[in-house]
């Protein structure tokens, strides 16, 4: 199983927001900059984000993208369903299609306990959580950079 690249990028630009927002929002392009995405791809990553009510753009000169609620209210499972609409990771565990083998099924059952334990991993991980990681490996980062860390 894979993430779409609209889901790794929809947490990045949720993490680049939470992270660099002063009060007037995140601009794209620097949003964009800052993860080694285009703004092309950036602009369909935004819209779902916005569609789905994650973020709102500020009204005004210079202004930019804002989360919509407190980074550790959003769940990595609300960003999934901004891109993916809802998880099911085989169509027999989906309830939309009826599984005719269900009651006997092995595979089924096994499945489906996959899809309720992904969901539920999904939902304990916040973009809060990721920010904090990415704080912390930002801040690691500089000290490397300024020869302040020990190698060993």
């Amino acid at each position: 199983m894979k993430f779409t690249s609209k889901f790794h990028g929809g947490i990045k630009a949720l993490v680049d927001i939470a992270l660099y927002d002063e009060g007037d929002g995140v601009l794209l392009k620097d949003i964009a900059q800052r993860n080694c995405l285009s703004v092309r791809f950036l602009d369909q990553i935004v819209a779902s984000l916005r569609k789905n009510q994650l973020i709102f753009r500020n009204k005004g000169y210079r202004t930019g993208y804002r989360l919509t609620r407190a980074p550790n209210s959003i769940s990595l499972y609300d960003v999934y369903i901004a891109f993916e609409g809802k998880l099911d990771v085989y169509h027999c565990v989906d309830k939309v299609t009826p599984c005719a083998g269900s009651p006997t099924c092995a595979t089924h059952f096994t499945l489906e306990n996959l899809n309720k334990e992904l969901t539920l991993l999904l939902r304990n991980q916040t973009i809060g959580e990721v920010c904090q990681l990415q704080a912390h490996l930002n801040h690691q980062s500089e000290l490397k950079a300024t020869g302040s860390v020990n190698e060993n």
